[in-house]
């Protein structure tokens, strides 16, 4: 028995068309038997439309690297998705509506001054950092109400949406970063706290 050949481009497609309109769609998941690998290419047409409009990749997101989040995935694998210049937020606002259903986090950023490619160690990231600052992830979903699986994530570019960089560096060769204490405040109120090392 011969399965129907599943329409990625359709995929990629309808994930720019939530977007662009702001309407979050049914879950990937729920409509396709779509495998990781496809949710990559799904990821990549995208990748490649943003390119040819001019954007520039200027990092990559890791995604689901805790326990606590893969756990709730049912995976075993961080995800990744592509930043471009247009995610980075300038000044302190970000206009309503510029991102699907947002959540945010406190984060680390490395910012490398040399590329890696293919399988890396810890020393090897560390060798190829300038610097660590700390960043706030502005994250967003084209999957309605949040009702992801891994592939639905990855499809959908790890759920990038935005990110605030801190003029704030840190060395990494000289700071223990797993005792890194990140604080979350809203209005002058602290709604979060941890370890960024701890998972």
């Amino acid at each position: 028995m011969m399965t129907e050949a599943i329409d990625l481009e359709s995929i990629a497609k309808a994930l720019r068309t939530a977007e662009r309109t702001g309407v979050p769609i049914a879950p990937i998941s729920q409509q396709h038997d779509l495998t990781i690998q496809q949710a990559y290419q799904v990821q990549l047409i995208n990748m490649r439309r943003s390119l040819k409009q001019g954007k520039v990749i200027t990092g990559k997101k890791i995604g689901l690297t805790s326990k606590a989040m893969q756990d709730s995935l049912k995976v075993d694998q961080p995800d990744f998705g592509f930043l471009y210049d247009s995610m980075e937020v300038e000044g302190d606002l970000i206009p309503r509506g510029a991102i699907l259903q947002p959540r945010v986090e406190g984060e680390l950023a490395f910012v490398l001054k040399e590329d890696l490619a293919g399988d890396v160690t810890a020393a090897q990231v560390l060798a190829a950092t300038a610097y660590v600052v700390p960043a706030i992830e502005i994250v967003g979903s084209r999957i309605k109400d949040w009702k992801l699986t891994i592939v639905d994530t990855v499809a959908d570019n790890a759920s990038c949406g935005m990110y605030k960089l801190s003029e704030r560096r840190l060395d990494p060769r000289a700071v223990d970063l797993a005792q890194v204490s990140l604080t979350l405040s809203r209005n002058g109120i602290q709604i979060n706290q941890g370890l960024w090392g701890r998972t």
